[in-house]
């Protein structure tokens, strides 16, 4: 009942002279204006959905019932409906397993429409089966939700935007991934009106059409478009994992196989796509849609060219295994190139799915807890956990000698320990294909790793690190804390030459004192380690006092590939040694430093010395030059979202929606809450400074700071600035 219509009925009723009616109707007039404040009066809370008694039986049931501020926890399983947040604040997530929300080409399957702003956050669904004009996955109008970690599959607009369509506003979509999504008259991505959406750390496969990201987002770092493998030649390389495939977009090139013929069906191959696989080591080799695909899919592996292809392996239908989908067995040799196609097995059958690739290397492991002696003549010696020998990590780490050549490979499963490691050697898990958790849960007041005086080089590479707890102690005398640096991994001592590489790890919800994921004791310059963190992801830390993600002084610190997210009191805090010494340099590349509160990155002591031979870290492609902040991608931290000294440039990033505007602790009314730099002789080339903010609003010197040095000596091209309204440097590009 709208306030308009209040007014008229009670001019009906005063007509009338029904006083009774009229005292009922503004009974029901004072319960409506009470109803927000009634319905707030309740704490915040978590909804859950499923099946069980006091359950919402369906999503929007909950959503109807939340508050801003609430949860709604999903039952695992299939969830045929769609669903419209209503302007509401809450969170959508999993609660103990896979969530498919499936439109079941009823309409558009999320709604935002009514003003949903970033604290609208859906995580974890896998979205699907949307059927509609514009906006058959998602429909947004003047909203700005969060999706993180969602499928957006299957979804089919008849003319626009079939993944999602926007006017006005625009969402955040962070590791998403876009597969098999067809839109008949227009893009899979669609929007009028001032939108813009952010894309992040993204994977579109299999779409109709493939997106053109430049036409509609300026931040399109880190995302990845894989082309469409629809003939031999187009292969694209695959790896071992779980890959995401579409084939609704592909056309038959090549006839299929009578020996691969099932249930008569000549054995076709239909609307196929390409891989190229290359095994890193002799052994069996495992291809399987099995589990993996909703339509009937037919595998077949090749050597040779592809004008000369040899047949030597294929499947139909893998037994067992519902629906058709195929699963393929091979031994292979390493470094021999092979081509795997993979396609429909009945008629124009086409779908979208997940190929799982597992190399499992001869000689595999033995109870003894050591390899075969193909790895001892290649000069590495291997240890398997847990095995009779090595039940636990640290009882592999405690027994193998401090060689480098001794890799620990740690089969998938949590592992409810702590570990200290004093020895230049490499930890690597999933050695099963599976995850590898070391989580410090039942272990108070340490780090998950403690490390550091090793002299040479540790790897960590393929593990998960969490729930590691380190706060320190208080020093009444000094009035200060001792310890509580790296709650995920700690660096207490140093030699030089001290080396750490973190390869493609997961360092997520531990604590600190400083450094809740990464953190270092203070240290002598000369003896500043280097630390490589590549394809790794540093997120869900806290820090009481500063730098939730990463802290530490480091000669060299090279970030690759990485993701720094969602860390409390800071992302980065690296310090670059004094230029007194044998200094290194700073490298972040290709990364994604975005939604920490606090700051995004800060880097301080500014130096500018380039030496660094004779070190032997450095590889061909990272020149010596300079320290650089390159492809970055820095979104949306609750402060600055980068504080460069001297000797650090700037290339090819997007800083943006990074804003100082609510934290009163550590900024004022004109911070700078895009991009600081200390030196007019510092460059920017190619860079976005996009909507940044600070207690002002989105002025231009809440982009780029500290104050307006003179636009002659600076080294500024190519720049596009958000809101720029005065002086103005010499850029190529300017966006008001």
């Amino acid at each position: 009942m709208g306030s308009d219509t209040v007014i008229t009925d009670l001019s009906i009723w005063l007509r009338r002279g029904s006083i009774t009616l009229l005292i009922a109707l503004s009974v029901l007039l004072q319960m409506q204006l009470l109803a927000p404040a009634i319905a707030s009066a309740r704490s915040v809370t978590t909804l859950i959905v499923g099946e069980r008694p006091g359950e919402y039986p369906t999503i929007q049931s909950a959503i109807d019932a939340a508050i801003d501020g609430d949860s709604v926890l999903i039952s695992s399983g299939p969830w045929e409906e769609t669903i419209d947040l209503r302007g509401k604040s809450i969170t959508l997530a999993p609660l103990d397993g896979e969530v498919i929300l499936d439109a079941a080409a009823r309409g558009t399957v999320i709604t935002c429409v009514n003003g949903e702003d970033a604290d609208t956050i859906i995580e974890g669904l896998i979205i699907r089966g949307g059927l509609a004009e514009r906006g058959a996955g998602l429909l947004t109008r003047n909203s700005t939700p969060i999706f993180r970690d969602c499928v957006f599959e299957a979804n089919e607009a008849i003319e626009d935007g079939a993944a999602w369509y926007g006017d006005g506003g625009g969402p955040t979509f962070m590791d998403c991934l876009f597969l098999g999504n067809s839109a008949q008259a227009g893009d899979i991505f669609g929007h009028c009106n001032e939108c813009t959406p952010l894309v992040l750390h993204s994977r579109f496969t299999g779409n109709c059409p493939q997106p053109k990201i430049d036409d509609w987002m300026p931040a399109d770092a880190m995302n990845t478009v894989d082309p469409l493998a629809d003939t031999c030649e187009q292969a694209i390389e695959l790896t071992d994992g779980a890959t995401p495939f579409a084939t609704i977009c592909a056309a038959s090139e090549h006839p299929g196989h009578v020996e691969c013929e099932l249930d008569g069906d000549g054995g076709v191959i239909a609307n196929d796509i390409w891989y190229r696989y290359t095994p890193m080591a002799t052994g069996l080799l495992r291809l399987s849609t099995c589990g993996w695909s909703d339509f009937d899919t037919d595998l077949a592996v090749y050597r040779g060219g592809c004008q000369s292809l040899e047949l030597i392996g294929c499947n139909d239908d893998a037994p067992g295994c519902p629906g058709g989908p195929s699963e393929l067995l091979l031994p292979v040799r390493t470094g021999e190139t092979l081509l795997v196609r993979l396609g429909g097995g009945v008629g124009e059958a086409s779908g979208r799915g997940f190929l799982e690739t597992h190399l499992a290397p001869h000689g595999g492991f033995d109870s003894n807890g050591t390899g075969g002696t193909d790895q001892r003549r290649s000069g590495t010696i291997d240890v398997y956990v847990p095995s009779q020998q090595y039940p636990t990590i640290q009882s592999a780490v405690d027994d193998v000698p401090p060689w480098p050549n001794i890799v620990i490979h740690i089969a998938g499963g949590t592992y409810n320990e702590t570990l200290d490691i004093r020895k230049p050697i490499t930890l690597i898990g999933g050695s099963d294909g599976n995850e590898t958790i070391i989580s410090a849960a039942q272990h108070d007041g340490v780090p998950v790793i403690a490390t550091g005086g090793i002299g040479a080089r540790l790897t960590l590479q393929n593990l998960t690190i969490q729930d590691g707890h380190h706060p320190g102690e208080f020093t009444p005398q000094t009035r200060s804390i001792v310890g509580g640096r790296g709650g995920g991994v700690s660096i207490d001592s140093y030699l030089e030459g001290d080396n750490y590489v973190i390869q493609g790890c997961t360092i997520k919800d531990n604590t600190a004192w400083q450094g809740g994921g990464i953190g270092m004791e203070p240290i002598s310059v000369e003896s500043a380690p280097t630390l490589w963190l590549l394809n790794t992801t540093i997120t869900n830390n806290t820090a009481a006092g500063s730098a939730g993600g990463l802290n530490g002084t480091f000669a060299g610190l090279f970030i690759d590939q990485s993701k720094v997210t969602f860390n409390v009191r800071g992302g980065i805090e690296a310090y670059r040694t004094s230029p007194d010494n044998d200094i290194l340099i700073h490298h972040y590349r290709r990364s994604m430093i975005a939604y920490n509160t606090g700051y995004g990155i800060i880097v301080r002591t500014p130096v500018d010395l380039p030496n660094i031979s004779g070190r032997g870290i450095t590889p061909p492609d990272y020149p010596a030059q300079r320290s650089v902040l390159n492809n970055c991608l820095i979104v949306g931290n609750a402060g600055i979202g980068c504080y460069l000294p001297d000797g650090m440039d700037v290339h090819h990033c997007t800083i943006a929606h990074n804003s100082t505007a609510e934290n009163d602790e550590w900024y004022d009314s004109d911070s700078v809450a895009g991009l600081w730099m200390e030196s007019e002789t510092q460059n920017i080339t190619n860079t976005i400074l996009w909507g940044n903010r600070n207690k002002q609003g989105r002025v231009p010197w809440a982009q780029y700071g500290p104050g307006m040095p003179n636009p002659e000596e600076m080294n500024m091209r190519n720049v596009i600035y958000d809101g720029w309204n005065g002086y103005l440097p010499p850029f190529d590009t300017i966006i008001d």
